[in-house]
């Protein structure tokens, strides 16, 4: 493998570019979620290879990269990703300058463009899927999701010795709904007789003590104790079928969504988890939403995140979404306006989402995946594998051979690869950065010398063993 430079960032890379490059630089931060090909989600640092994904195929290599400074990137929803990473999108300044102009058409495929996320810009789009992909692999019924959601936003499981466990919730109002829902799923996990209520002081408690339904929720990952931030949404739910994680969406609504002072429907939470994969699950039924967090002005206040529901995804919403609570069902006022702009790109159709906010923040590790396609889906947007191929004019034969063996390198920790025998032609600024040289037979005394002049004192073999490959 000789005449190669294998860079860990593109800077490198194009200062370098006197050599066939291969580049593999930081990509998405390792909590990004990424949507497998069953309708399925994962973090990005818990994919196995051969794992089949939404819009991507199989991957079929992974690795993580060690990163101080990466970009979050929000355009409703939100991605951290690194400086160099190389990300699918549309310029504004391609579409029209009044962002209401023929809004809802179609827009040219050929416009679509891949960028390197520190050249983003405010208002450029982003790319996310008009659905998400669903399979059904289990059959959990819409009285038994509906119950789960409820339990997760106000209710809590709670063991109190090996062989006894509690279901609890404790309300104030809405009474009527609350007993119904909670009768319905104790039905449909078949433990009614386990069935109590009472009211107190401070309201009406339902609980039952079936250890069968408490293992059950254990399941779902429902938790006793303070729970707010925590609260997550077990893979069971995004495989059932759809009218009953349409009943978990409404159930969780009923209990702690609301509608805004401007229409928008709007989820509230501590956990950036549950709201991100409740995100995903509204895709599958094509509704859109906009994720957005903010910081309390108390000091040492918690994060908070909501889920907003604009215009035409409303009527979406109220028309897929069963709300059974008949006061927060007539407070959902529909807007039937289209307003979002979508391009058919590599046989998908997506919607596109303008940015709205770019921020550098501290990072630590960044993980980048292959796929088959060269695309996968992270947090619900349409992005790219970060390695990129930069030959010279001239063809060349190692190219396979230099992807396989950096590959191979990465899962190492090797970051930055050098073949050449005649390292002076390559910036200083690469061979600084080099943790592995490849030299190769050098026959000439003077080649050798050459090269040896370029290596640190501490790494210098004797010039026999170069010749002879001892």
């Amino acid at each position: 493998v000789q005449g190669l430079v294998i860079a860990a960032s593109l800077e490198e890379a194009h200062r370098a570019m006197s050599r066939v490059v291969l580049v593999i630089p930081e990509c998405i931060a390792a909590d990004s979620l990424v949507c497998l090909e069953n309708g399925s989600v994962r973090r990005v640092d818990a994919l196995f290879l051969n794992q089949v994904l939404a819009a991507g195929g199989l991957v079929s290599h992974r690795w993580t990269k060690a990163a101080s400074v990466a970009l979050r990137i929000s355009c409703g929803h939100q991605l951290t990703m690194g400086l160099m990473h190389q990300q699918p999108y549309i310029p504004k300044d391609t579409l029209r300058a009044k962002p209401f102009r023929g809004m809802g058409k179609e827009v040219a495929e050929a416009q679509v463009r891949i960028g390197f996320a520190k050249d983003l810009k405010l208002g450029d789009y982003l790319l996310v899927p008009d659905k998400l992909p669903h399979t059904v692999e289990l059959h959990w019924t819409p009285d038994q999701l509906a119950f789960v959601g409820m339990i997760l936003a106000d209710g809590n499981v709670s063991r109190k010795t090996k062989n006894s466990a509690q279901v609890r919730v404790e309300v104030k109002k809405d009474i009527d709904w609350f007993r119904t829902v909670f009768q319905a799923g104790l039905r449909a996990f078949g433990c009614s007789a386990s069935y109590q209520e009472k009211t107190t002081d401070h309201g009406t408690v339902f609980w039952s003590n079936s250890l069968t339904l408490a293992d059950i929720l254990w399941g779902f990952g429902l938790r006793g104790g303070k729970k707010a931030s925590t609260i997550d949404i077990a893979e069971q739910v995004f495989l059932s079928p759809l009218p009953s994680i349409a009943a978990f969406i409404g159930a969780f609504f009923a209990c702690d969504g609301n509608v805004r002072a401007n229409g928008a429907v709007r989820f509230n939470s501590t956990s950036s988890l549950f709201l991100r994969k409740l995100q995903l699950l509204l895709m599958k039924y094509g509704i859109h939403s906009n994720l957005i967090d903010w910081q309390g002005s108390k000091p040492r206040s918690a994060r908070s995140y909501e889920l907003n529901i604009y215009r035409e995804d409303i009527q979406h919403f109220k028309s897929q979404i069963p709300i059974t609570m008949e006061r927060k069902a007539t407070a959902i006022r529909p807007e039937g306006r289209r307003l979002s702009r979508r391009v058919t790109w590599k046989e998908g159709t997506f919607v596109l989402r303008p940015i709205r906010r770019i921020e550098r923040v501290r990072a630590h590790y960044l993980w980048d995946i292959e796929t088959a396609t060269g695309l996968f889906l992270a947090n619900g947007v349409l992005t790219h594998n970060s390695w990129a191929f930069l030959p010279q004019q001239r063809g060349s034969p190692v190219k396979w051979a230099a992807q396989h063996i950096i590959r191979q390198g990465r899962a190492r920790g090797v970051y930055l690869w050098l073949d050449s025998q005649d390292v002076t032609s390559v910036d200083k600024n690469v061979l600084k950065s080099v943790d592995l040289w490849c030299l190769g037979r050098q026959r000439e005394i003077n080649e050798v010398r050459r090269i040896l002049d370029q290596l640190p004192a501490t790494q210098k073999p004797r010039p026999s063993d170069v010749m002879t490959l001892g």
